[in-house]
């Protein structure tokens, strides 16, 4: 699959959003990441343990730099302009998950999967079934490597399960629930 060919009516750009948050403890937060069940892998786990600061509450704005639609699946590609180094190797998936875990993206791709969830809900599109996952696009690794998301592109999947996204939802809403089988039906 490649970017170019996403006809530019099956895209969103720079798609903004604002999400309310009753109150999001810190404490719950690193409960859920680092839950395995939710789908995270082990570094970003380990990353999540780290996490520092006071309460959250008020609201969350950001940008999510693409959401497209290929083959009837929505995609949601955030792109990097971190500098891992001038090597090809620098871009490889071991340095990707790094920078993943160490500047905590895992948790800015809940966060968006959160917002999309209730963008495409709004529309009446069951977001869950459609979604195929994130990518976040190393931007100085793409001269490296193929500019596709084939497997040496600098392409990093961020978490597989959609159970995460719920999980979260509910904490942004101020709701400490880990119960798996009620996120289930959420």
């Amino acid at each position: 699959m490649r970017l170019a060919d996403v006809a530019p009516g099956k895209r969103l750009v720079e798609l903004e959003f604002t999400l309310p948050v009753q109150r999001l403890e810190l404490k719950a937060l690193i409960a859920v990441l680092t839950d395995p069940a939710h789908g995270l892998a082990e570094p970003l786990r380990a990353a999540a343990r780290q996490l520092d600061f006071a309460s959250v509450q008020g609201y969350l704005k950001g940008f999510i730099d693409l959401v497209f639609e290929a083959d009837g699946r929505l995609y949601l590609v955030d792109y990097k302009s971190n500098h891992l180094g001038s090597r090809p190797e620098d871009y490889h998936r071991a340095a990707l998950d790094a920078s993943m875990a160490k500047e905590h993206y895992y948790l800015q791709a809940l966060i968006y999967c959160v917002a999309l969830k209730r963008y495409f809900r709004a529309r009446g599109v069951a977001f869950g079934q459609r979604f195929a996952g994130v990518r976040y696009l190393y931007l100085r690794g793409i001269g490296r490597a193929i500019t596709a998301f084939g497997p040496r592109a600098p392409v990093t999947p961020c978490w597989k399960r959609w159970i995460g996204c719920l999980a979260v939802e509910t904490l942004l809403r101020g709701t400490a629930c880990l119960n798996r089988q009620r996120l289930a039906t959420v």
